[in-house]
């Protein structure tokens, strides 16, 4: 889902569903390919004609192959401020 409430500001949500092809990869045991489910939001200000400036922030949470594979239960948080200049 993406809005536009402006010229210069975009906003929007994002949602993934990660799988891996082969179990072996998170170890012996594993036998689920659902390694986790995550959710972003961010916003995109256009500050000039050259500068743009992005703000993300998501969670994920482990699912079966990261339980079985790791013991991971905690979800993943993290954000990022990414700036770009075109010119």
């Amino acid at each position: 889902m993406h809005l536009t409430p402006s010229d210069a500001v975009g906003a929007g949500l994002m949602g993934f569903s990660f799988l891996t092809e082969q179990t072996a990869t998170f170890g012996p045991g594993v036998t689920s390919k659902n390694v986790a489910l995550e959710l972003d939001g961010y916003a995109d200000w256009k500050v000039n004609s050259n500068f743009i400036v992005s703000f993300l922030a998501a969670v994920a949470h482990p699912q079966d192959a990261v339980v079985q594979g790791y013991g991971r239960t905690d979800d993943f948080v993290y954000g990022m401020i990414y700036v770009a200049y075109a010119y």
